[in-house]
């Protein structure tokens, strides 16, 4: 529980960064399922639209518990399918944010890279800024689903998991990693010893927040390790 509510109050803070900077913006978030960080945030005003992105299942029950409201929309999806995107309405030159919160570890290894490069293509023809918010877990953590404490409870496992971000970009997607954060640290006692002998013994993170900007934003924030 209190990894979760950390890992969402660092998408709050990206996402309201984001917001203050391009009050214009376009927000995705993917995988929603009854997350409610839009309402949580406080949206106001006519310029932000903000999209909860998921499964037709997802949608029906968000539809009854957190309608689309205003400039707040749900809409029915497959995020590993990436091609969705190419329905959106995004104009020219519009900054757009996209948070894949708690989402990419279970889909299939080679969908995480394409979301990412489907989603560099759009901002590189719209002329975008693009921020990229997801976190991801390393190779040990997906090995040992069944040990996980929540997850061993239910029928979903782990299928993707990251030794660097670095390998999921392109050169030519002008992406840069502006914050790279080790979480596991916070989380207890525990999970954070593993964490620091995971990083010492293999210089990687365990379990980590990430966020992507392109080239037009990465000059305003400092490049992460």
């Amino acid at each position: 529980m209190r990894g979760c509510v950390l890992r969402a109050q660092w998408f709050d803070e990206k996402a309201r960064e984001f917001l203050a900077r391009h009050p214009d913006a376009l927000c995705l978030n993917l995988g929603a399922g009854l997350d409610g960080r839009a309402q949580r945030l406080g949206l106001s005003g006519d310029h932000v639209d903000w999209l909860d992105v998921d499964l037709p299942d997802v949608i029906a029950l968000r539809n009854q518990l957190l309608p689309s409201s205003g400039h707040i929309t749900n809409l029915e999806a497959d995020i590993a399918a990436p091609r969705w995107l190419s329905q959106l309405s995004w104009p020219q030159g519009r900054p757009v944010i996209v948070l894949i919160e708690g989402v990419l570890m279970y889909l299939q290894p080679d969908i995480p890279k394409l979301i990412i490069a489907y989603l560099a293509d759009r901002a590189r023809e719209r002329q975008s800024v693009l921020a990229i918010a997801f976190d991801y877990i390393s190779p040990l953590l997906a090995a040992n689903t069944t040990r996980h404490r929540a997850v061993s409870k239910t029928q979903a496992k782990f299928a993707w998991s990251c030794r660097d971000p670095r390998d999921l970009i392109a050169p030519e997607q002008h992406f840069q990693i502006t914050e790279h954060i080790e979480k596991m640290t916070s989380i207890g006692f525990v999970p954070g010893v593993l964490a620091r002998l995971y990083r010492l013994l293999t210089g990687r993170r365990f379990y980590a927040f990430v966020l992507l900007m392109r080239r037009e934003e990465f000059e305003m924030a400092p490049a992460m390790p």
